[in-house]
């Protein structure tokens, strides 16, 4: 999450999804970005690789879908 200008890293929680929920619908957080962490060990395969790809798509895949009932116009 930014705001103002600074990032900060927040667990995915029900109690922070509801806190941001309510902050950019008063205009204090313009939105926010979900993101994981893909460690990139240099002994992996390129099929390793894919596959934790893959996984972290599948992890943040809810998160894309609850966005969609917000934005629909």
């Amino acid at each position: 999450m930014q705001k103002i200008g600074i990032s900060f890293k927040m667990d995915a929680t029900e109690e922070n999804r509801k806190s941001l929920l309510k902050q950019v619908k008063s205009g204090e957080v313009r939105k926010v970005l979900v993101k994981q962490d893909i460690p990139i060990e240099t002994d992996h395969s390129l099929e390793q690789l894919v596959d934790d790809l893959l996984k972290r798509f599948d992890e943040l895949l809810p998160f894309y879908k609850e966005t969609k009932k917000y934005t629909k116009g």
